[in-house]
């Protein structure tokens, strides 16, 4: 094994992916269009374990993970090792990156850095795609966070259980910038794979989610291509609205939205209504991404700091994807 560091961020959809086809092989239900954004990173290394080791080795700055984390890690790294002639015990070290499970893809941010990682350390290929597909067994969106830019995730394209996410557009395409308001960053009661298999398991609703989200792709591309930015608000909205009605009609309902969120949504559309180039998206949790032209950052940034239960407004940008890190490599 060889000691790798690598560093990858989120990436939020602006076409959604909630729900699952199948669940074992990680194929997503629909397909979805997201940015990379340039932070805030996750580190991970991986590197041999001791000698006398019995398992994985696995911390969250510096402490260890709850457990579920654990497990999944430990899944991730049994699913690395089979695809491997390397068997051995892995020291997992993350730092940094999104609060977990706050609705701000820390999971995405972390298994695509962890799938770098343990690609090079473990010795399997290192090409975005191949990455991309590994990185999609710990966490589907986590598939979006190997490759930069403006990212697609088609489950179209999945060929013998292979399904990677590739970049369609540069992270300087139409000079976007992202503000998030935060709104609670504590961990949400309901996490996505859960929510997901309810929403899907449950909700009238889905069929016409599903249903929805191959249309809603293609009109997306076709915005960006024109560089139309209305029209790319326009159908993100729509989108983002359209999977939390499916999951609010789940039994029981899941609410991923607060008050301050709505109340964030409202501001919105009162700065587009002074002019303002922006609009929001929601995943799956009370965090508000607003996308604004480059010129706009700072007024919406503004906007969004006067927004009543906001705790915090970061201001992001379009990045590169995930990186090995040379200068830690050893």
């Amino acid at each position: 094994m060889i000691r790798t560091t690598t560093r990858a961020a989120p990436n939020f959809a602006l076409v959604k992916y909630w729900g699952k086809a199948d669940d074992e092989a990680m194929i997503p239900a629909v397909p979805s269009l997201s940015i990379t954004l340039d932070g805030p990173e996750i580190e991970v290394s991986v590197e041999p374990a001791g000698s006398e080791a019995t398992g994985d080795d696995v911390s969250l700055d510096v402490a260890p993970v709850p457990e579920p984390w654990r497990d999944r890690t430990q899944r991730f790294l049994d699913l690395v090792r089979a695809r491997s002639e390397e068997t051995g015990w892995a020291v997992v070290k993350a730092r940094g990156g999104p609060p977990p499970a706050a609705g701000l893809a820390s999971s995405a941010a972390y298994f695509a850095a962890l799938a770098q990682a343990s690609s090079r350390a473990y010795g399997l290929p290192l090409d975005p795609e191949s990455v991309s597909d590994l990185a999609r067994m710990g966490s589907v969106s986590a598939a979006r966070s190997v490759p930069g830019g403006i990212v697609v995730l088609d489950p179209a394209d999945a060929s013998s259980g292979r399904l990677g996410a590739h970049t369609i557009f540069p992270p300087t395409h139409m000079g976007m910038a992202v503000v998030v308001a935060v709104v609670d960053p504590s961990m949400k009661p309901v996490g996505s794979s859960e929510g997901m298999r309810l929403t899907r398991d449950t909700s009238p609703y889905f069929e016409a989610w599903t249903a929805c989200a191959r249309e809603d792709l293609g009109r997306a591309r076709d915005a960006l291509e024109a560089g139309d930015f209305a029209a790319l608000g326009r159908i993100a909205e729509t989108n983002c609205l359209r999977m939390h009605a499916s999951a609010m009609a789940a039994d029981p309902p899941l609410v991923y939205l607060a008050p301050a969120t709505l109340a964030a949504l409202a501001r919105v559309h009162s700065l587009r209504q002074e002019g303002l180039s922006c609009f929001f998206t929601v995943d799956a949790g009370p965090q508000v991404k607003v996308v604004c032209l480059e010129e706009d950052v700072e007024s919406v940034r503004d906007g969004m700091q006067g927004v009543t239960g906001v705790q915090d407004v970061l201001v992001q940008r379009p990045g590169p994807g995930s990186l090995i890190s040379p200068d830690r490599e050893s």
